[in-house]
Formats: C-alpha cells, sequence, structure tokens
C-alpha cells in the first residue's frame, strides 16, 4: 500500500507547480499513515481549493481521489463535478433532494463543487437550504466522501464567512496563479 501512494504522489510531483499543494497532500498523507481515525474524522475529507481559473484545482481533485482511495480513506475514488445549478432549484425542497442525490452518486469518491462561492450568492431560501443541507450531509457522509469546494480567493473568503462557523467545517488549500 506505501509503494501505491508513492506512486500517486509522484503522478501530482510530475505535475508542473502546484507546490503548496503538493506540500499540503503530502502533510495529509503522513497524517493519516500516522492517525487514520484523525483523517477520516476530521477536515481532511473537507477541504477548499482557493484559486483562480486555471491554477489546476481539477486536476489536483482528480488525482487527489485516487491517492485517497490508496490511502484507505475512500472506496472507489471516483470524481463527481458539479457546480451550483446543479444544486440550487428555485425551491427548498427540490435544492435539498438535488444536493442529497449529488452526495449518493458521489459516495466513495470525489464530490468537487466548483464555484461553490455561488451557492450563497441569492438570498433566496433555496441558496441558504443549499449551504444547510450540504452541512448536514457532510457531517452524515464524512466518512466516505471526500467534499471540495472550489472558487475564486476573494469569493471564496466571503463565502466562509457568510455562515457562522462554516470555514471551521473546511481545511483551506490556495492554489497559486503561477502553478501551471
Amino acid at each position: 500500500m506505501e509503494r501505491n501512494k508513492e506512486l500517486l504522489l509522484s503522478e501530482l510531483n510530475s505535475l508542473p507547480g502546484l507546490s503548496s499543494f503538493k506540500k499540503e497532500i503530502e502533510c495529509i498523507a503522513d497524517v493519516f499513515i500516522a492517525n487514520e481515525e484523525r483523517v477520516k474524522s476530521g477536515k481532511f475529507l473537507r477541504l477548499v481549493f482557493s484559486g483562480n481559473p486555471g491554477t489546476g484545482k481539477s486536476t489536483a481533485a482528480r488525482i487527489l481521489g485516487g491517492i485517497y482511495v490508496e490511502l484507505g480513506v475512500l472506496s472507489r475514488g471516483h470524481f463527481i463535478e458539479i457546480n451550483r445549478s446543479d444544486l440550487v432549484s428555485g425551491y427548498s425542497a427540490l435544492t435539498s433532494a438535488k444536493i442529497r442525490e449529488a452526495v449518493s452518486k458521489a459516495k466513495g469518491g470525489v464530490l468537487f463543487i466548483d464555484e461553490a462561492p455561488s451557492l450563497s450568492e441569492n438570498t433566496a431560501e433555496a441558496a441558504y437550504e443549499a449551504i444547510d443541507t450540504l452541512l448536514a450531509l457532510m457531517k452524515d457522509n464524512q466518512d466516505d466522501v471526500l467534499f471540495i469546494l472550489a472558487g475564486y480567493p476573494d469569493k471564496m473568503k466571503e463565502f466562509l464567512n457568510s455562515n457562522v462557523g462554516l470555514a471551521s467545517y473546511f481545511h483551506v488549500i490556495a492554489f497559486d496563479d503561477d502553478n501551471f
């Protein structure tokens, strides 16, 4: 298992740039090896990728799913990418159902929510329902889904501050513009 983890880290390390991300992932892998329960119950299954377009967030998330499978954190490692239009409906009950369906599809893998800050852009009840449902499902599914919220740095900071305690759910990784 250790050899496979190293092989996957070498795939990640072969990508140009992403130096701060690579260091974060190596640290997460080390923490997991040292204390599996801390990773499974902690923020390492709830990440924020903060960076501008073209900084490698999606590519890194795909590779991270494979690394987490090799570490035994995820069972499958598949990648589900969604955005606001896939989650938020004009009706709060429909929003909740869409989010539950997305999390269900992501079981065993990565749920990558691109442009996540857009979930809170609308003051409509559905936008609040989206965040509340997502938080509840993160608690209920923290053992076999890697939740990654991605977005621009300024908007992500606003998003994390839009709900009391929201930032405490996530481990934030910044992606620099010079990654590629």
